[in-house]
């Protein structure tokens, strides 16, 4: 008998001995995972923080915008002047078609602008997703990890 509860006392030594293993790779690998949520979670609030300001410059240009529509609306009244001044215009012409293409060009430049930055804000919202996704996928990673090591508490409770 002395034996034979000796053999068994040796497996049970051994199999805790592979539990505590098994236990401590699990803990190593949920503190690993629980490091990765918390970098994934400040790299979101970065990102947020970009998209916050992408937000406030598009308002910027948005403003801009308006001002610019107040200054075509104060070309088209320059425009009726002008046809009330033939004349004047005839004299004139080139410099005011200089002008016209100038302020043309600026409209254009800040809708490409606006348009750039709805891309830029449609990219992050698209990379926020998949943060999103990824986060909510390491927490479901990590409450398995956490029932696993659970389960393999109770067993090693049960054992003792």
């Amino acid at each position: 008998y002395a034996t034979a509860n000796h053999q068994v006392k040796d497996r049970q030594d051994r199999r805790i001995g592979k539990i505590e293993k098994t236990l401590t790779r699990k803990s190593n690998a949920i503190k690993t995972v629980e490091a990765k949520h918390e970098k994934l979670k400040t790299k979101v609030k970065g990102l947020k923080a970009k998209h916050t300001t992408k937000n406030k410059k598009i308002k910027k240009l948005q403003g801009k915008n308006k001002e610019l529509d107040k200054g075509v609306q104060g070309l088209e009244s320059l425009g009726k002047q002008q046809n009330r001044r033939i004349s004047y215009v005839e004299r004139n012409h080139a410099k005011f078609n200089t002008e016209n293409k100038k302020l043309k060009e600026k409209v254009a430049g800040f809708e490409t602008e606006q348009t750039t930055n709805n891309k830029q804000i449609q990219r992050v919202e698209a990379i926020n997703e998949g943060l999103k996704k990824k986060v909510e996928s390491l927490e479901t990673e990590l409450q398995n990890f956490r029932t696993d090591f659970r389960i393999l508490l109770e067993k090693v409770n049960n054992l003792m």
